[in-house]
């Protein structure tokens, strides 16, 4: 595998697109199918610059493109960050708004993993020890995780919910983490993901 092929396969980890790398870099589409191009050649010198470019916006070493030398490459990909309306579409169709922002989503995750912004209270434990989800922080989601009792998820019934599921009695429940917000036994449930984490130092493509 030659670096050209290793940033077309770092891209599709990240689920990134060739237009996403240019916007990255600031230069046009054409320019990023002319690099990786299969039939495009250049001196060595200009193949150097190319990858230090590419190495910086894939944040990856330059050895890794150029070598690729696996104990650099790091885990973690781009996902999309989606308002609630939009994670239905993106799970039926892996379709989302050609102007979504991508964020580097730190751990291993499936390529139809999402970012989202907490809406609401609910998940505040309001400083209470353990885990936390005040409204407007960003948390990272897989759907392609098995729903499990404990795991904090995202779940629909009549209104998309972030929430601990739980079987009470046969009932699928969910369970808040702020204690004003009380359990909730859902009749239609429809599971959009498992909550993989909530990132300080994220990158935005």
């Amino acid at each position: 595998m030659n670096w050209k092929q290793r940033t077309k396969e770092l891209l599709a980890e990240r689920g990134m697109s060739q237009s996403d790398l240019s916007r990255a870099l600031g230069v046009t589409r054409a320019t990023i199918s002319l690099w990786l191009g299969e039939s495009s050649s250049y001196t060595d010198y200009n193949v150097a610059k190319i990858q230090y470019k590419l190495a910086a916006a894939l944040d990856v070493p330059k050895d890794y493109l150029a070598k690729g030398n696996d104990i650099n490459k790091p885990q973690g990909r781009g996902v999309p960050v989606l308002p609630y309306e939009a994670i239905g579409r993106w799970l039926d169709e892996s379709i989302c708004d050609e102007n979504t922002t991508l964020m580097f989503c730190p751990v291993r995750c499936s390529p139809m993993s999402y970012a989202l912004k907490v809406r609401g209270s609910a998940m505040d434990s309001q400083g209470r020890s353990g885990a936390s989800f005040p409204a407007d922080n960003m948390i990272y989601v897989d759907p392609k995780l098995p729903l499990k009792e404990g795991n904090i998820c995202i779940l629909e019934d009549k209104e998309i919910m972030l929430g601990i599921y739980e079987r009470v009695n046969g009932q699928d429940t969910v369970v808040f983490l702020n204690a004003n917000s009380p359990r909730l036994q859902v009749e239609s449930l429809k599971y959009h993901g498992t909550v993989i984490g909530t990132f300080t130092e994220v990158r935005q493509y």
